[in-house]
């Protein structure tokens, strides 16, 4: 009996998820009819349209759609310029700190900063001779 049981209730848990499927797959049907009658109106008023007034419509909306391209375009433009602006000024905040962690606290590096100490240079003894020359 319990096995019968068992069987009932997932049977009823899927006709329930198959329900709710079901319920939202109308919704977006209604949705769609809804679209389908408006489109459909869109249609019978723009065929209603002599011919030069849609050239002319269309005409405005291309006019409408460059305008908005180009402050895009412009918007993008600005965009970048800003984004360099923050690259350089971290790469210059980067370079500061790099030097500050060689030794240069001002950001500026000292005339001798690379060379080796006084004290690591080598002697030369007097009987010393380059070989090129």
């Amino acid at each position: 009996e319990t096995l019968r049981q068992q069987l009932d209730e997932k049977k009823y848990t899927f006709t329930y998820k198959e329900n709710q499927r079901l319920h939202v797959e109308l919704k977006n049907m209604y949705i769609l009819i809804e679209e389908n009658k408006d489109l459909k109106e869109e249609l019978k008023a723009y065929k209603s349209i002599a011919h030069d007034e849609r050239m002319k419509l269309l005409k405005e909306e291309n006019e409408s759609m460059k305008i908005r391209i180009g402050q895009l375009l412009e918007r993008i433009h600005n965009l970048e310029e800003r984004t360099n602006k923050i690259e350089s000024k971290a790469n210059t905040e980067q370079m500061k700190n790099l030097r500050a962690e060689m030794g240069h606290p001002d950001g500026v590096p000292q005339q001798r900063a690379f060379e080796r100490p006084q004290t690591a240079q080598v002697e030369l003894s007097a009987d010393y001779e380059p070989l090129i020359g």
